[in-house]
């Protein structure tokens, strides 16, 4: 994909030339154009036509990033052998109830839950709050670890849940996460990690900003591409 900048935010753009006599243009994702174009127009014309329709663009990306990552889904009947991500890697539930405090342990690609009854709202929970507390720690770690690379630092950071958004910096510098990045393998999660500390120093998607991202991952879009393509199932998961 090529890229283009509209109102100091970058977009990435398909460009297919076809036998037709108009312009067309679509917001197909957050942050994607597909133009569609006659096969003797100039490029600088069809990047003219573009720029003509950045109000519009604007406000269609806008739209985007505002609608939730992934529609309400019912809870899973989550039980013994059912499927889980963490860090990327599929994890077997592993569910026993017990007499003992209610405990989760990873060892071995298995997840092992014991709970006094386990019950599929009471096993959701708890697996919820383990997912956070991994999320918390290892979060907290990747941004005290990146802000030290980009040579800047951060004021709060919080873990949410979150319907919108993976991540968020504000102008202060408070960083929120989505709990459920915790799923994604180790790099996209660095990927989020960075994104959100170089808001630090650009509170944009400009270009220097996606050239900062890209100069500590340079293959940061196949991370941004997994989030985009697997935000429903790990939505669906827990």
């Amino acid at each position: 994909m090529a890229s283009i900048s509209i109102k100091q935010h970058i977009y990435q753009y398909t460009l297919q030339r076809q036998v037709r006599k108009t312009l067309q243009l679509q917001l197909t994702a957050i942050d994607t154009l597909s133009i569609k174009a006659p096969k003797s127009i100039n490029l600088d014309v069809i990047l003219a036509f573009i720029q003509q329709k950045a109000d519009w663009i604007q406000q269609k990306n806008n739209i985007l990033q505002n609608q939730p990552l992934t529609e309400a889904s019912p809870l899973n009947d989550l039980k013994d052998g059912s499927i889980l991500l963490f860090k990327g890697n599929e994890t077997i539930l592993r569910v026993k109830s017990t007499y003992c405090k209610p405990a989760i342990t990873l060892a071995a690609q298995e997840l092992c839950v014991n709970l006094y009854a386990p019950r599929p709202q009471d096993l959701r929970t708890c697996l919820k709050t383990w997912f956070i507390l991994q999320a918390k720690k290892i979060l907290l770690q990747k941004t005290q670890f990146w802000c030290q690379r980009l040579n800047t630092n951060v004021g709060k950071i919080t873990i949410r849940e979150q319907k919108t958004r993976w991540g968020s910096c504000s102008s202060l510098g408070n960083i929120n996460y989505n709990w459920r990045i915790i799923m994604a393998p180790e790099k996209t999660i660095d990927y989020l990690v960075i994104h959100e500390v170089s808001h630090r120093h650009y509170m944009n998607h400009s270009k220097e900003f996606w050239y900062l991202v890209q100069s500590h991952q340079p293959d940061y879009a196949k991370h941004k591409l997994w989030l985009k393509q697997h935000s429903h199932e790990i939505f669906q998961i827990i």
